[in-house]
C-alpha cells in the first residue's frame, strides 16, 4: 500500500476504527473517569507506543492516539498533533504489511498442520496485526503439543490480557520459567519481556507486593524500569525511579 493511501486511511473513520471495538483494559477504564488533560493524554499515548514496540503489538496503541487525536487542541503547527499523526499512520502501515503476510503463514499451516513451530510463526504474526482472538487459538493449538507449552504462556498471557482477561493472563505469565537471557527464545518470550509483563497486570490486579519483588528483580538484572511499567507500578503506589536510585546508591 502507498505511503499517501495510508495516511489518508490513518485520518478516515474505517482503518482506525478497526481497532475501537476492542479497548485496552487501561482505556477502557479511563474513560469512566474524569477526562484527562493535553498532557495526560499525550503521556497516555506515549506510554502505549512503548507498549507496542517492546511487544510487537502493531494495534495496542492506535486506540490511545485516536483518543489523543479527538482531544488534543487543534493548535497550528502542533508538534503534538503531528507526533500523533506519524505515528498512527506508521502503525496502520505495518499491521496492513503484516496483513499481507498473513495468506503466506496460513499455507504454510495448511501444508504442515502437525509443525508446531510453522504454527506458532502465524501466531505471532496474528498478534502481530492486532487478531488476538485467532492468535489465542493458535497459541493454544502449540501449547497443546508435548513440550511447547513454555514456549507460548507469555504470548497467551499477552493475548488474554489483551482481552481482559487479567486473572488468566497472570497465571500465565507466572507460570514461564526462564532463568535467564543466556539462551535465546522465539517472539518476545525473553525473561525482560516476562518481567514487564508482570508489572503490567500486578498493576491492573492491584497486587502490590507481587509488584515491589518483580520491580526489584528487574531493576537488579537491567536497570530502570520503562515508562508503561514505572506507570503500573504507580498506580500501586510504587516509585519505580526511587526504586532504581535506592538500588544504586543514586548513582547514575
Amino acid at each position: 500500500m502507498e505511503r499517501r493511501e495510508v495516511l489518508l486511511k490513518c485520518m478516515g473513520g474505517v482503518s482506525a476504527g478497526l481497532f475501537q471495538a476492542s479497548l485496552p483494559p487501561a482505556l477502557a477504564e479511563a474513560r469512566t473517569k474524569t477526562p484527562p488533560d493535553s498532557d495526560q493524554l499525550m503521556d497516555e499515548a506515549r506510554a502505549a507506543l512503548c507498549v507496542t514496540w517492546s511487544r510487537c503489538d502493531f494495534g495496542y496503541a492506535i486506540p490511545y492516539l485516536n483518543r489523543a487525536w479527538a482531544e488534543v487542541p487543534h493548535a497550528p503547527g502542533s508538534g503534538a498533533r503531528a507526533t500523533i499523526f506519524e505515528a498512527r499512520a506508521r502503525l496502520l502501515e505495518l499491521v496492513s504489511s503484516v496483513e499481507e503476510e498473513l495468506p503466506r503463514h496460513r499455507a504454510a499451516v495448511q501444508a504442515e498442520p502437525s509443525n508446531w513451530d510453522v504454527r506458532y510463526w502465524m501466531a505471532f504474526a496474528l498478534r502481530r496485526a492486532g487478531r488476538n482472538d485467532e492468535a489465542l487459538l493458535q497459541y493454544l493449538k502449540v501449547a497443546a503439543t508435548p513440550g511447547c507449552q513454555l514456549d507460548c504462556l507469555n504470548e497467551i498471557g499477552w493475548c488474554y490480557y489483551r482481552k481482559g482477561m487479567h486473572e488468566d493472563a497472570r497465571r500465565c505469565f507466572e507460570r514461564v520459567r526462564i532463568k535467564d537471557d543466556s539462551v535465546p527464545v522465539r517472539g518476545f518470550s525473553d525473561l525482560m519481556r516476562v518481567l514487564e509483563n508482570k508489572l503490567i497486570i500486578y498493576g491492573e490486579l492491584g497486587l502490590r507486593e507481587e509488584a515491589k519483588e518483580t520491580a526489584n528483580e528487574y531493576i537488579r538484572r537491567y536497570g530502570r524500569i520503562e515508562i508503561p511499567e514505572r506507570r503500573a507500578l504507580k498506580k500501586l503506589g510504587l516509585d519505580a525511579d526511587a526504586m532504581y536510585l535506592e538500588k544504586y546508591g543514586g548513582r547514575v
